[in-house]
């Protein structure tokens, strides 16, 4: 009956359109909008998913980074929309129960982002998605085992040198000798060419630990 009412007063609504979804709609988007969120496969064609990868053992992703899905996550990176994160981790789901068991991951740690940026921002979009993630498969989150020590430019418009020399010496890891993660699944919004993911992978594997990622949604040609 609560949810009944709380629908009633805050209706859900399509994650794309934003039309309003009946009460009893288990969706997260309208019937027309449903054909916008494209599943992946693990072939993804992507001339950086895991081909050129040097620290990272595997990506995973889960949907395509088409033009309906860059504005909703635009939305909820920039726009001040904190709740989208309950909506897309729902996506997720499937994916990282999947990855977790069959690599057997002992934690789940987000991208971080630089104190200056969350600031301005508010969160960090790549936290609320491990947090939602962790509670639902019930793995350790860790959001403070590394750390971004440099406000790095935005990646979007960079070169790929470009974006590794940026991202030099970005991460930093917390010194915690007591923890003994074996193998670590790093989660982000999206994944374009793996430049973030690997300059934090690098951090992580240089002191041994084996390192998965899992993006919600992965750019194609």
């Amino acid at each position: 009956m609560l949810n009944f009412i709380l629908n009633l007063i805050y209706p859900k609504k399509c994650i794309i359109c934003q039309s309003i979804l009946p009460v009893d709609n288990n969706q997260i988007t309208c019937p027309n909008c449903k054909k916008y969120i494209q599943y992946i496969k693990e072939d993804c064609n992507n001339e950086f998913f895991n081909k050129k990868n040097v620290f990272i053992t595997r990506n995973y992703g889960v949907i395509l980074y088409n033009e309906y899905i860059k504005k909703v996550i635009h939305k909820y990176k920039y726009g001040k929309k904190e709740h989208y994160g309950k909506v897309l981790a729902e996506i997720m789901n499937d994916k990282i129960t999947e990855v977790v068991k069959k690599h057997d991951i002992d934690v789940i740690i987000p991208i971080p982002i630089h104190k200056n940026r969350f600031k301005t921002r508010g969160y960090n979009q790549s936290e609320i998605l491990a947090k939602i993630l962790s509670k639902k498969i019930d793995v350790k989150l860790d959001r403070k085992y590394i750390w971004r020590a440099k406000d790095t430019k935005p990646q979007n418009n960079l070169s790929i040198m470009m974006r590794k020399n940026n991202l030099k010496k970005a991460f930093k890891l917390v010194d915690k000798q007591n923890v003994s993660y074996k193998k670590v699944l790093l989660i982000d919004d999206i994944y374009t060419t793996g430049s973030t993911l690997e300059s934090c992978a690098e951090v992580l594997s240089a002191h041994g630990r084996e390192v998965y990622s899992l993006c919600l949604a992965v750019a194609v040609k």
